[in-house]
């Protein structure tokens, strides 16, 4: 498993790849001095609390901003038919759901994004009654890491990194469940 530069060096240096080291950077760090005068050009400091709950977020200083976002969360699952509204039958198991704030930044730490997810409450589920097996196939990323690592360095592939907004509402589900509409909404 390779986990650092050197290691990805060392690797294409054995096997008499080319390897160019710009491509790789696996520490995280950022260019930051770490010094106290480098807070004198953030444009504003991170000082903004996350809130917990929705009645938070409506009683936050930026309350725009987290309205912005839920309303872009709503938005979004309205768009690709996640949800519809519908009168429950009288026996149905009805979900709780509640709002997850976060804040995005970028390397500077200063605040990019007001993100909202609406999350049901899933563990009031009974396995057997409520839903079937469940489970996510997921492959370790230190072997996916590893693979592009070797297929950069063969095949000199360009590293090109995307990201997909709300990825997790891409997933489809054969079951019905039924969630109580968001607060405040």
């Amino acid at each position: 498993m390779l986990r650092s530069l050197n290691e990805v060096i060392g690797y294409c240096e054995r096997n008499k790849f080319k390897c160019d080291k710009n491509l790789f950077n696996f520490s995280g760090k950022n260019t930051e001095s770490g010094k106290i005068s480098d807070l004198l050009n953030l444009k504003e400091a991170n000082l903004s609390e996350v809130p917990r709950t929705y009645k938070e977020a409506i009683k936050a200083p930026e309350t725009s901003k987290w309205e912005d976002a839920m309303n872009r969360e709503l938005k979004v699952m309205h768009e690709r038919n996640v949800w519809e509204l519908v009168k429950p039958p009288k026996d149905a198991k009805i979900l709780g759901n509640r709002w997850v704030h976060t804040l995005k930044g970028n390397e500077r730490n200063e605040i990019v994004t007001y993100r909202a997810r609406l999350v049901a409450q899933g563990f009031d589920q009974i396995k057997g009654e409520s839903y079937d097996e469940v489970f996510s196939p997921v492959v370790n990323f230190s072997i996916i890491r590893l693979f592009f690592s070797v297929f950069v360095c063969s095949f000199k592939w360009l590293n090109v990194q995307t990201d997909i907004n709300n990825a997790y509402l891409y997933a489809s589900s054969d079951e019905v469940i039924y969630v109580s509409q968001p607060e405040g909404r």
